[in-house]
């Protein structure tokens, strides 16, 4: 089944959400930025998801091929999540996951 998501549309609804969320954007498994909004950089969204690629390959000690060939074959992939507090600020946190291989959300959220 393919579904076709707005990507835009959904950070936006993220954010509308909850408002302790003030930056959003989806990187991909390279950190480069595919879409943001709010108070969030490309730096940020690269180093989310270089901080959960690393994540991956220490839990699972393998190489990143290894990790996403690994990630791909398992029908129920288990999402990585990573929360970096005071990123940036004291009151700031840095939370990033993978959503699908090649896919990562970044958020900056006020703690």
């Amino acid at each position: 089944m393919n579904i076709a998501i707005n990507l835009s549309d959904a950070l936006e609804e993220l954010m509308e959400e909850n408002e302790k969320i003030i930056g959003s954007g989806f990187g991909d498994k390279n950190g480069l930025t595919i879409f943001r909004k709010g108070e969030i950089t490309q730096d940020d969204i690269a180093d989310g998801v270089n901080r959960c690629v690393e994540k991956a390959l220490e839990d699972n000690r393998s190489s990143e091929e290894q990790y996403f060939e690994h990630k791909e074959n398992v029908e129920s992939p288990v999402t990585l999540f990573i929360k970096v507090p005071g990123y940036k600020q004291k009151n700031l946190q840095l939370v990033a996951t993978s959503v699908v291989k090649e896919l990562y959300l970044v958020q900056i959220v006020q703690s």
